[in-house]
């Protein structure tokens, strides 16, 4: 008997049964003729996309919700479960919107805060995230996700120590999670205990279906523990079952690091190129350019020498901006300065790229940047330092006079920085160029940096890069230090003395052994600065100079 000759409700029992069989995909044509038959009823769109969300096919179910938000505007459910479609689809923006709307009528509804928040952090915004996790504890929702999430919006925060509490959560109530154990893992090497961190993940490779993430975390624990065989092992049984093109770029990454390691670097390079070739996503180099020129050519001199200025001033602490390309060794400068008991590291903070964003809104033309930055006025630029301000006393201890934030890419923002803060210092991390754009090169980045997948952009988003710090060097009154990566790690007193001096501080021993401080280390660096200045990773370019040449001539050719 087909679905067309069957009545309505006949339909709706053999489509139930169906689903209570978990037989979903049997159940579309009955559940797509019953919207066909009633389709005014919302519970019948609203089980025909739970189905297809089931089924994971994000798109068809995003219109049978649609259908249902419709015909029931006031129904939480509905718009819960439009939010879930939306985020299966990568529709962030619109799923969030849905999860609002869930909340505006049930402000209780703890899935909705749960899910809310796992789109908060995943567009950047950690702390209203954690105010969205923290609504929903204690509530039906699923509590190894719920406290792993709660962990990783810490961790993301540079606050170990909380991330910890929830991590050992996770992992206490479901010892066999793959992501609970990863994230507690991970929590304990940047802790420097990576003989832990190795315990906990050993007994999560035995499974036939190991999880990408447990497999890297275990793999990064290896190449510190020099254990690199084992973990070439593992993630080549890894990559050889994998369908997803991000995973598959996430493992050929990290084989690369374990292989480059072991001196093989022919082999190495292969799996670099490999995993770039699949993280590379579109990338319009010059539009990029563009925003370059306009920038430098709007954000000149004359207009420094007229342009308010805040007047926000906290006799308790003072940032201190760490800048330059990725993998510049900000990591390193930071942890030499966090050493000293005056200084808090705050890691790398979004607020100077957010507080620019909120002046330009979300308009992308070249020009819209310089244009909102010369129509600032005094009254904005007060509330933005103050709300930086605020911000980062938040997140310091009651010691710290000096919070180093040490975003790379605020060096695309000194301009507004001098206007929020005239009197900062700012330390500028230079390294060998073609050292630099390979470690970049070799990086997995989870968000951005999209020049990095391509040698020949790479080496020509370097030259905007240097060419924009040398405009702001020339244009600003901002007392700006360069620090060479090479003249650092050969020179650690000297270079560390006149560092400290540079930012008012007393010498200390501390900052010339910070690899000894019991500091939590939240970066892709960690297992580098628990270590003393070492020199092997200059001159590492020519290990694979053979492969570099489109990066050695991008190098020397100018864009603008």
């Amino acid at each position: 008997m087909t679905v067309d000759s069957l009545s309505t409700e006949q339909l709706k029992t053999e489509s139930l049964a169906l689903l209570s069989a978990n037989r979903y995909e049997e159940a579309l044509p009955g559940l797509a003729r019953l919207c066909m038959l009633s389709p005014d009823d919302p519970n019948v769109w609203f089980v025909h996309g739970k189905a297809l969300l089931q089924l994971n096919k994000g798109e068809d179910a995003i219109k049978c919700f649609e259908k249902v938000v419709t015909l029931a505007p006031n129904s939480a459910d509905a718009h819960f479960s439009l939010g879930m479609a939306l985020g299966v689809s990568n529709n962030l923006s619109e799923a969030r919107s849905s999860f609002e709307k869930v909340l505006r009528l049930d402000q209780k509804y703890a899935g909705a805060h749960l899910k809310l928040g796992a789109i908060l952090q995943a567009m950047g915004d950690l702390v209203e995230a954690v105010k969205h996790f923290n609504k929903a504890q204690g509530a039906d929702v699923d509590s190894v996700e719920l406290n792993v999430r709660l962990g990783r919006a810490y961790l993301d925060l540079a606050d170990n120590e909380r991330a910890m509490i929830f991590f050992k959560k996770a992992y206490k109530e479901q010892p066999g999670h793959p992501e609970a154990a990863s994230c507690l893992a991970v929590a304990y090497a940047y802790k420097g205990n990576t003989s832990r961190a190795y315990e906990l993940l050993a007994p999560q490779l035995n499974s036939e279906r190991v999880n990408t993430t447990a497999a890297i975390t275990f793999s990064r624990i290896c190449r510190e523990l020099e254990r690199c065989n084992e973990a070439i092992e593992v993630l080549e049984a890894c990559l050889s079952t994998r369908r997803d093109i991000e995973d598959q770029s996430r493992l050929n990454f990290e084989l690369g690091k374990l292989l480059d390691k072991k001196g093989n670097y022919r082999k190495a390079f292969e799996h670099f190129s490999q995993a770039n070739a699949m993280a590379k996503r579109t990338y319009d180099l010059w539009t990029e350019a563009r925003w370059f020129k306009e920038t430098m050519s709007k954000l000149n001199v004359e207009f420094f020498n007229s342009a308010p200025r805040a007047n926000k001033r906290t006799k308790k602490i003072r940032p201190i901006f760490i800048v330059g390309m990725p993998r510049s060794g900000t990591t390193l400068v930071e942890q030499i300065l966090a050493s000293h008991p005056s200084v808090y590291g705050a890691g790398e903070l979004r607020e100077i790229s957010d507080l620019a964003l909120s002046l330009t809104g979300e308009s992308d033309r070249p020009d819209s940047y310089s244009h909102a930055i010369m129509n600032a006025d005094q009254g904005t630029l007060n509330d933005h330092a103050k709300r930086y301000l605020k911000y980062i006393s938040s997140i310091s201890p009651s010691n710290a006079t000096v919070v180093t934030d040490k975003m790379p890419d605020n060096y695309r923002h000194l301009g507004l920085i001098q206007l929020l803060f005239p009197k900062a210092k700012v330390i500028h991390c230079i390294r060998n160029p073609m050292d630099n754009c390979l470690s970049c090169y070799f990086q997995s980045f989870s968000t951005g940096h999209l020049y990095s997948y391509d040698l020949k952009n790479l080496g020509l988003y370097y030259n905007l890069y240097r060419k924009l710090m040398e405009h702001w060097t020339r244009t600003l009154s901002l007392s700006i230090k360069e620090v060479h990566y090479e003249t650092l790690v050969n020179d650690p007193e000297n270079e560390t003395r006149s560092l400290l001096e540079f930012c008012g501080l007393s010498w200390t021993d501390k900052c010339l052994n910070f690899h000894k401080e019991k500091r939590d280390v939240i970066t892709a660096s960690h297992d580098q600065v628990r270590q003393p200045l070492y020199s092997s990773s200059s001159g590492r370019w020519k290990n694979y100079e053979n492969e570099l040449r489109e990066l050695k001539e991008s190098l020397s050719q100018r864009i603008i």
